[in-house]
């Protein structure tokens, strides 16, 4: 679940360039489209990884 988003909105969902903190302490900073994960961004993990890729409705389609 989401805890915390810093970033642009349109209406009322994340629209534009966002961060989104998650209750497991994970991260994603990117690119939001209409309250989605959708363009380039990086998935920080609570573990030390992070991921970076390009994003299409909440999913990683292609790693960058």
């Amino acid at each position: 679940f989401w805890v915390y988003y810093e970033g642009d909105f349109k209406g009322n969902l994340f629209d534009g360039m966002g961060d989104l903190m998650l209750s497991n302490e994970e991260k994603f900073v990117g690119k939001f489209v209409n309250g989605v994960v959708h363009g380039e961004g990086c998935f920080y993990r609570n573990n030390g990884e992070m991921e970076l890729g390009l994003w299409e409705n909440n999913i990683l389609v292609k790693d960058l």
